[in-house]
């Protein structure tokens, strides 16, 4: 089974824009797509109860 897609998480670290780079070569080689995740820890405590505690704004700021 061939996938359609390539998944590639990062950390925005250097080694992760090393594999980033390797992600798209081979996306290119295959003709495959290509989806970047990264995941961040949702904020803990008891004041926040489950609600977003950063604009989607605030957080494309400090990345």
């Amino acid at each position: 089974m061939r996938t359609r897609q390539i998944l590639c998480p990062t950390d925005f670290s250097e080694t992760a824009s090393h594999a980033l780079k390797y992600a798209i070569e081979m996306a290119n080689l295959y003709h495959v797509g290509l989806r970047i995740v990264h995941v961040i820890e949702q904020p803990m405590g008891v004041d926040n109860y489950q609600i977003l505690t950063v604009t989607p704004q605030e957080l494309a700021q400090s990345m």
